[in-house]
């Protein structure tokens, strides 16, 4: 009986580590094809989920996908980090293995982005708006115009993919469209707090393919 167990738990333990070594191939193969497809410096990190990986992923059935992405820059807007929640993924195995994998069907999911001031000033900038904004604890922002005497203060809202700063004592509205990070991304809430900004997006259900 003891010889029994001893070889179950071997058998066990080869089973995790085979499918510790699937998983950890897929998910590099998946963080590359992520890096060349929004055009990363670096790669993301990507978790497939958890035992037993070879079994779901044969049946072409991921569960849960989580991407995290640190300092990446997209449509000329930088983002401190990205964070995604994919849910019922379906993806082959096969082709994600050999990095020929053109398509992702999921059933939806969701995420949150972080900008920070110092990037959100360079993105008004590059969109030609001449102020400052500073982003509060709570929840405010202060906008020093030089067409304005003083620094005064404002609001932040979200309109589909537009940041839109305004106070009723600056000339103009202010803001900064966000990147379209993937098809079927809809930005949802704003979040200020100090020296940074959250958003919060969910993803609809459907098959996103990698552009050619």
């Amino acid at each position: 009986m003891k010889a029994l167990l001893v070889s179950i738990g071997v058998l066990v333990a080869l089973a995790v580590a085979g499918d510790s070594f699937v998983k950890n191939m897929a998910e590099n193969r998946a963080e590359t094809q992520i890096q060349q497809t929004l055009g990363l410096e670096e790669a993301p990190e990507v978790d497939l989920g958890g035992f037993p990986f070879v079994l779901n992923a044969l049946a072409g059935t991921f569960g849960d996908v989580e991407v995290t992405a640190d300092e990446l820059t997209v449509e000329g807007v930088r983002l401190d980090r990205v964070d995604v929640l994919m849910r019922d993924v379906e993806i082959s195995l096969g082709k994600l293995l050999g990095g020929s994998s053109e398509s992702v069907r999921t059933g939806g999911g969701e995420g949150e982005a972080t900008m920070s001031e110092a990037d959100l000033r360079k993105a008004l900038r590059k969109q030609g708006v001449d102020a400052g904004i500073r982003l509060n604890e709570d929840g405010s922002v202060t906008i020093d115009d030089p067409r304005l005497p003083v620094s005064v203060s404002g609001e932040m809202a979200l309109e589909g993919r537009r940041i839109v700063i305004s106070a009723s004592e600056a000339p103009a509205e202010y803001s900064v469209t966000l990147p379209k990070l993937i098809d079927g991304l809809v930005y949802e809430e704003l979040t200020v707090g100090s020296s940074i900004l959250k958003v919060s997006f969910s993803l609809t259900g459907g098959v996103f393919k990698a552009p050619p």
